[in-house]
């Protein structure tokens, strides 16, 4: 979701059978101003939004003709709910997805996604018209990138990562050119998964994702700008009812974009630990554990 001006702009898929990939403005005073769907009128996903003045810049995916592998695009929308361009970027011989977008310098969106063999991929794009002017790869793998926070001089991913056991947490930062200024895991379970990230005001970089073993817990990192974990936290997942509701705006029967108010995590106990999370095993590191914030 992202907000523009006194309104919001919410992506998804519309719930009906064909599913297509669709966003919906809300008036601040909660009425729905307009609603969205791709032009290609096939099935997929739109996965991020970013604001561009009174206008937004959506990316997603579609399976075009009903092929097996997914075609990434971009589009701007105007404050009317109008199509201003949209391109893809890749092809389906790639099978990727772009779930990334935010701002970036010189009348640019930064965008980025993953193959289907875990490549990261980065675009910047001309929010004019569309056309890319530059595109990088990494040598890095990764499963799913899942928020981007531009930096004054680049930009900051996370993500997760498959690993023999499991999945990590992956962060990574960019140059403003997209080349690779470094990368790091965090892992604390077997299945540790980076959701959200931001800068913070020392320079550094708070990163918030969520382990799962027997129990499930939300964590927060602190990283420097040198890629070492200063401070860690750990906080209990909140509790949940244990029902799921959706939330649907739309016009006519089926139509809307529906999206999970609340959903079920249970066995979630809180700790506090302090250390990087390969110190997290060492006793010294209990004796004097820093308190949740």
């Amino acid at each position: 979701m992202a907000a523009v001006g006194n309104r919001y702009v919410a992506v998804g898929i519309e719930s009906e059978n064909r599913r297509l990939p669709s966003a919906i403005s809300i008036a601040d005073s909660g009425d729905l101003e307009w609603r969205w769907q791709h032009p290609a009128d096939e099935r997929g996903t739109t996965w991020a939004v970013t604001a561009l003045g009174a206008d937004v810049v959506l990316v997603g995916s579609l399976r075009v003709d009903n092929q097996d592998g997914e075609t990434p695009w971009i589009a701007r929308v105007d404050a009317n709910g109008e199509t201003v361009w949209e391109t893809f970027l890749w092809d389906e011989a790639d099978d990727a997805r772009l779930t990334t977008v935010t701002r970036g310098p010189d009348e640019t969106v930064f965008v980025a996604g993953t193959s289907e063999g875990g490549e990261i991929g980065s675009f910047a794009v001309d929010d004019h018209d569309g056309d890319v002017q530059w595109r990088r790869t990494t040598d890095e793998t990764v499963s799913e990138l899942e928020d981007v926070e531009a930096l004054g001089d680049g930009y900051a991913l996370v993500g997760s990562r498959e690993t023999d056991d499991g999945t990590a947490a992956w962060v990574g930062v960019l140059a403003q050119d997209g080349e690779t200024v470094w990368t790091t895991t965090l892992t604390e379970e077997r299945r540790t998964t980076g959701t959200s990230i931001c800068e913070t005001a020392d320079g550094g970089l708070l990163v918030g994702g969520e382990t799962r073993n027997d129990a499930s817990r939300a964590w927060l990192a602190k990283l420097g700008g040198d890629a070492e974990v200063e401070d860690r936290w750990e906080m209990p997942s909140p509790s949940l009812p244990g029902w799921v509701t959706p939330f649907v705006a739309g016009i006519g029967i089926g139509g809307g974009v529906a999206g999970v108010l609340a959903r079920r995590r249970s066995g979630a106990t809180a700790s506090a630990t302090a250390g990087a999370s390969d110190q997290t095993d060492d006793p010294s590191n209990d004796a004097n554990p820093k308190s949740s914030p």
